[in-house]
């Protein structure tokens, strides 16, 4: 059975203060999908490309000055060593598109997102 990291992804991280609009363009100049958010050193959240391009499209929020903090998903961490079928479940359960992946020790790794995981099976 596959490891979740047979579909792990480098992690782009951004600061919590870093606004919507450089973070949109920071993630399509990457080429990601997803970053990680920091504050102080401390994941906080997680930024999907797909939120963030619909927030951008709301007229109330001016995306070169608000805060990604504001926008951000909490995060779910999963150890390195999951399955696959259960990055799903999990996934599905917390209806989220994206986790960060951890090592044995903790620290983030990277981040696996629910469509590469249902290309592979």
């Amino acid at each position: 059975m596959s490891v979740i990291t047979d579909n792990l992804k480098p992690t782009l991280n951004v600061n919590h203060d870093t606004s919507i609009l450089d973070a949109i363009e920071n993630m399509v100049i990457e080429g990601k999908d997803a970053a990680i958010v920091r504050h102080n050193d401390r994941i906080v959240g997680i930024l999907d490309l797909e939120v963030l391009l619909s927030q951008s499209k709301n007229d109330s929020l001016n995306i070169s000055k608000t805060s990604v903090f504001l926008v951000m998903e909490p995060i779910i961490f999963m150890d390195s060593s999951a399955k696959k079928v259960r990055a799903s479940k999990l996934m599905d359960d917390k209806d989220v598109e994206h986790i960060a992946v951890t090592n044995k020790d903790g620290v983030c790794i990277g981040v696996v997102s629910a469509k590469d995981l249902a290309k592979t099976g």
